[in-house]
């Protein structure tokens, strides 16, 4: 399987075919010249870049299906080959120019979700090209124009507005506490079948700008219940798509939120240097109107990525810039979406980022804080937990650490969180080099 696989249609009948890309487009080179007298130059590299969502011209996809049909002995169309699944899923990672390419695009992602769920959750790969190229559209779009709009079958009112901005709080709660992978199916569904027909109804300016908003923030907790889940390819389309409804409802710190939820993932996957650019792009795109939470959540996952990449001197400016702009910070002030922008979080990603950095003691200082959360964030207060039990194991208190992690058996049991169960099996792994210890030996017996 390819790295960034979007067609997975072409991918099954391939495997199933037991051919090789090579000997794929050696029979495609043989059909196009027997059938159209043609001298047909595909290669492996070819089929890769079909596989990654690469559309080729006429005639090849009939001489694609032709070739798997001859392999599999049974007919194959053009139409089998996934072609226009994966142009879709592709497109979805882009951010588009217009509102109406805006909406045209969100409801056929959503419509994907529903009908071509294994597809797209089965996108597990990130892109990082592509998310730092969407950012930076998002950064440098014009001013948004008018969002009116005069036909459609629906009339959408500010109370259709308030009833997507209700069930967004009500998602974003049962994310909370039961972790993204238990209502994401009930979102995506919600999102084709409510909040499509609105984008597609009759609004006015002012309304659509309303509109627009609320399903931005719909399509962010969407991304970032998908994101928890482990689907990552569906989380950055969502992500993408989020950033460009921002950006024509005019709300730029929402699409600088979006944008550092962006960073957050290529973090959380690895891909550093990106994390950090989309960090950047975030706090240069939302400008000096943004709220200080905000600017202080943007700072503390750049200083997150400098830490893995092992810059100190980054790490700790970064952190000083994220404390002084938390320092600022009124909660009674911001935006009811800044509610996830707190002290604790801010806590959190900063022992995160000491941690990386070997700063243990400093690590072990925002613990107080990173675990002041409310009831409901079940998810938040056991993932803070389980990294303050790794920066115990680090400065050698091995009683403190199984203490503290045990604390999150039971949560963990009932949130379905991929992000979770890899801190989680994370800490088991640092406890390796010490399982000779009886409290070590313990903890890692009853959770085995």
């Amino acid at each position: 399987m390819t790295s960034q696989t979007l067609n997975h249609e072409l991918e099954a009948l391939i495997a199933e075919a037991r051919l090789s890309h090579a000997a794929l487009a050696r029979n495609v080179n043989h059909l196009g010249g027997v059938r159209h007298g043609l001298r047909l130059a595909y290669d492996y590299r070819s089929v890769g870049r079909w596989l990654r969502g690469a559309i080729p011209d006429p005639p090849a996809p009939e001489l694609i299906a032709a070739a798997l049909a001859h392999a599999l002995g049974r007919p194959v169309e053009p139409h089998h080959l996934g072609f226009a699944s994966a142009g879709q899923a592709r497109q979805s990672l882009a951010l588009p120019a217009t509102a109406a390419g805006t909406v045209a695009t969100v409801t056929g992602l959503w419509k994907d979700a529903m009908d071509r769920r294994a597809m797209l959750h089965g996108s597990a790969a990130f892109a990082a090209a592509l998310a730092l190229e969407a950012a930076v559209d998002w950064r440098f779009a014009p001013a948004p124009g008018t969002l009116r709009r005069d036909r459609g079958t629906v009339q959408v009112t500010d109370a259709d507005v308030e009833r997507l901005n209700t069930a967004r709080r009500r998602f974003r709660q049962i994310d909370h506490i039961n972790g993204g992978g238990h209502a994401l199916t009930a979102i995506e569904n919600y999102l084709h079948t409510e909040v499509s027909p609105l984008l597609a109804g009759r609004y006015s300016g002012r309304v659509g700008r309303d509109l627009f908003r609320a399903t931005s923030m719909l399509a962010e907790v969407t991304a970032w219940m998908a994101m928890d889940a482990g689907y990552h390819g569906l989380a950055q389309r969502c992500y993408t798509q989020a950033a460009a409804l921002a950006s024509h409802a005019g709300d730029t710190a929402y699409g600088a939120l979006v944008t550092e939820h962006l960073a957050t993932q290529a973090l959380f996957l690895g891909h550093t240097r990106t994390a950090v650019r989309l960090a950047r792009t975030a706090r240069d795109g939302g400008g000096r109107a943004m709220p200080p939470a905000l600017t202080a959540r943007i700072a503390v996952t750049e200083a997150r990525a400098h830490a893995l990449l092992g810059d100190s001197h980054e790490t700790l400016r970064a952190l000083r810039a994220g404390e002084q702009a938390m320092n600022r910070a009124d909660s009674t002030r911001d935006p009811e979406w800044l509610s996830a922008c707190t002290r604790a979080h801010f806590a959190g990603s900063a022992m995160h980022a000491l941690r990386d950095l070997g700063h243990h003691d400093q690590a072990a200082s925002y613990a107080t804080d990173a675990l002041d959360l409310p009831p409901q964030n079940v998810r938040t207060r056991a993932l803070h937990t389980v990294l303050l039990a790794s920066v115990l194991t680090a400065k050698g208190d091995l009683d403190g650490a199984t203490e503290t992690a045990s604390k999150v058996r039971t949560a963990a049991t009932t949130i379905k969180s991929t992000r979770l169960d890899e801190r989680l099996n994370e800490f088991a792994a640092s406890l390796a080099p010490h399982r000779a210890a009886s409290v070590v030996a313990d903890y890692l017996a009853d959770n085995g």
